[in-house]
């Protein structure tokens, strides 16, 4: 072997040896940045995260307390308008509906005029005040109140048909559209 092709080899050799060498350092050196990337990512997302719960956390105790606040304004203002009640005026409906702010109201007009509409069991009619004949109030019903206990009510068959209605209504099967004939 000739002397120039030793050293063509060596220097072949050496440069196939560093690029392997290099491809090597390389590779691990990118892992390593891309490791401590998504570390300071991370980092930054769960400070983020954390400072977000705070946020949320501040925001709910400020309402609460908002809200508490609120409460005891209405308080106050309820136990004054009871307490002026008291003093100013003698009507001893007025004196009752403001200090039970939960009982039923009943319209300015009224408030003379209606006492508490007695208890009936079973009875669908509105009742009646016994002062003067106006009507209680009364929530509405999801349905027609009968005017008379034995009439039929409006889920009945034969609701809204007069007798001898019910025989003209029968229907032959075989006029059905599905026996019909084209």
């Amino acid at each position: 072997m000739d002397h120039f092709t030793v050293v063509v080899v060596i220097g072949a050799s050496t440069l196939l040896l560093g690029l392997v060498i290099g491809l090597i350092i390389g590779r691990s050196g990118s892992d390593r940045q891309q490791c401590e990337s998504l570390k300071s990512q991370l980092d930054s997302t769960s400070s983020e995260l954390a400072e977000y719960k705070r946020n949320v956390s501040e925001h709910f105790t400020r309402t609460a307390d908002l809200v508490n606040t609120l409460t005891e304004s209405y308080q106050q203002v309820h136990h004054h308008l009871a307490q002026s009640a008291n003093q100013l005026c003698d009507e001893e409906l007025l004196t009752h509906r403001l200090q039970s702010p939960l009982a039923e109201q009943a319209l300015p007009e009224q408030a003379d005029e209606l006492e508490p509409p007695p208890k009936s069991a079973g009875k669908d009619t509105p009742q009646k005040a016994s002062t003067d004949g106006a009507q209680a109030v009364e929530p509405p019903k999801d349905y027609a109140p009968k005017t008379d206990p034995d009439a039929e009510g409006t889920l009945s068959e034969s609701f809204g048909l007069k007798p001898g209605e019910e025989e003209a209504l029968e229907h032959d099967p075989s006029k059905t559209a599905d026996h019909a004939k084209s």
